[in-house]
Formats: structure tokens, C-alpha cells, sequence
């Protein structure tokens, strides 16, 4: 059974900076081996102006500014345990008596030995061409192709593997031994469990002919925009785990955001 979460949207510029077309290679048959990933077209800025750091360690004291550990004037806060980040508007580390330090907020200052830099993935989701009828599902992980459904990857040299996060049409779907693969290519066939299926949805009786629409696939983990009946936008999402789930049901946007922080949740004092 699909798990879905449903929400009216309010214009297309939800989408600012991840659009690139559908692309058309891996439609037709005669692809070889090493012509079944659609390629995307290459990114002309960032995706987002800030620098992000992952926090190495549990309790890192925040200091209100970077004389303050020196000087012995207690922290701010400390930081929560668990897998945190923050975003940096400055890449250059701010030296006081030899130590860098990083602001991550007004007023809230961590050493830099205490990050560890990270710069955003460039994936970027898809505008569907209004004539597209094929299926498609992104690769979640890097995977050794097979020449056969339920037959293990070919031993050779050079294997033919998909990148984690490529593009692939789904030509065809098979069951072996309970077990579900697609063909993505001539020949090349890969685990369903490998993929992110853009599965299409049908429009809520609640949502007009002509109303713009998401849906959000919690089983494949997939989010797809609708106008009307037409997909006309997919991308792969990563919804909340059990702590801050991603509640199932029908509901319509009322505010948009340019950019806002990540941190805390309902109930949440930050």
C-alpha cells in the first residue's frame, strides 16, 4: 500500500533553482549498456548561497563571541547530541590567538575545529515534458547492473554501474522468485528496491481540474507536482523519520518561504 501526503500549491517558483527538463535519452531501445542514464544539463550557480558543517561531537559549547572560551566567560548553549548541522555565511573561519572560529548565528560563535564542511548536492529535480509517457525512477544507490532479471551482475573488468542518484527510464517490470526488477536499458536490468519510482497519482476529488498539486510518495520516497491531471514536476525527497514524522492527509499550502532554517519541530521551543 502507497503512503502519500497530499498539498495544494500556490505557483511554480516552489521549484526556484531545481528545474531542468526531462531528459529524452533512455527512451528508445537500441540504447547500449553504457547509454542508459539520462543526462542532466550542467548547473550554472549554486544551488544555495550558505556554507554548511556537520557538528563533530555532543555538548559543543556556543560562544557568544570567539574571545569568550579565552577568557573564560561561560557558553551560551551547548549543542544537542545526535547528527546536527549548521550553516556558515562566511567559508573563512574568523582567527582569534590562533583558533578559528566559526559564526553560525548572531551572537553564536564554534570552533572550527569542532566542524566539519560539507557543500550541498547539486541534484536537481525534473520539469516533465507535457508528451512524456514513459516511466522513470532515480537510483538510490550505486548499482551493478544485471543482463537478466533475477540473474546476478556480470563478472568483468569493467562492470557497468549506475550512479546513486542517475536518472533512469523504466522500460519494463518483472517478478522472480518474489523479488521485483526493472529493465532499464537493452539488456540491463536492476533491483526495483535500487529505485525511487515516479509512480504517477490520481488527482483528489478535493482538487480542481485545473489546480496546481503535490504529492509526496512516502514508499518511494518521491515528491511529484501535478496541474490538473498532468505531472508536470518530480524529484526525490527524504521525509521525516518517526520523531518528526511527515503527517498523511490532504492539505493546502498557506504560506511559502524564500529560505528559511530546518531547526526544531511542533512542539519544539526553537
Amino acid at each position: 500500500m502507497v503512503r502519500r501526503a497530499v498539498f495544494f500549491w500556490l505557483g511554480l517558483g516552489i521549484f526556484f533553482g531545481l528545474q531542468a527538463e526531462l531528459c529524452r535519452a533512455g527512451t528508445e531501445e537500441d540504447l547500449t549498456e553504457k547509454q542508459f542514464v539520462c543526462p542532466f544539463p550542467e548547473r550554472t550557480g549554486d544551488v544555495l548561497s550558505l556554507t554548511y558543517a556537520q557538528i563533530l561531537g555532543d555538548a559543543v559549547p556556543v560562544y557568544g563571541q570567539p574571545q569568550d572560551e579565552r577568557a573564560g566567560v561561560a557558553p551560551v548553549r551547548v549543542t544537542r547530541p545526535g547528527f546536527m548541522w549548521v550553516s556558515l555565511s562566511d567559508t573563512q573561519p574568523i582567527m582569534v590567538d590562533g583558533q578559528g572560529w566559526y559564526k553560525i548565528n548572531e551572537r553564536e560563535y564554534l570552533r572550527a575545529d569542532k566542524l566539519r564542511l560539507a557543500k550541498p548536492s547539486n541534484f536537481q529535480g525534473v520539469l516533465v515534458p507535457r508528451d512524456f509517457d514513459k516511466k522513470f525512477a532515480w537510483m538510490i544507490f550505486h548499482t551493478r547492473v544485471s543482463p537478466g532479471p533475477g540473474v546476478p551482475p556480470v563478472e568483468e573488468e569493467d562492470p557497468a554501474v549506475v550512479p546513486a542518484r542517475s536518472l533512469v527510464i523504466v522500460h519494463e517490470t518483472r517478478e522472480v522468485e518474489q523479488r521485483k526488477w526493472c529493465r532499464i536499458g537493452t539488456g540491463v536490468w536492476v533491483p526495483y528496491n535500487r529505485l525511487a519510482m515516479v509512480i504517477p497519482a490520481l488527482r483528489p476529488q478535493e482538487v480542481g481540474e485545473s489546480e496546481r498539486w503535490i504529492e509526496v510518495n512516502l514508499t518511494e520516497q518521491t515528491l511529484s507536482a501535478y496541474e490538473g491531471d498532468r505531472l508536470i514536476f518530480a524529484t526525490l525527497v527524504s521525509s521525516g523519520d518517526e520523531r518528526f514524522p511527515t503527517i498523511k492527509g490532504l492539505f493546502r499550502i498557506w504560506a511559502k518561504v524564500r529560505i528559511g532554517k530546518m531547526s526544531g519541530g511542533e512542539g519544539d521551543a526553537d
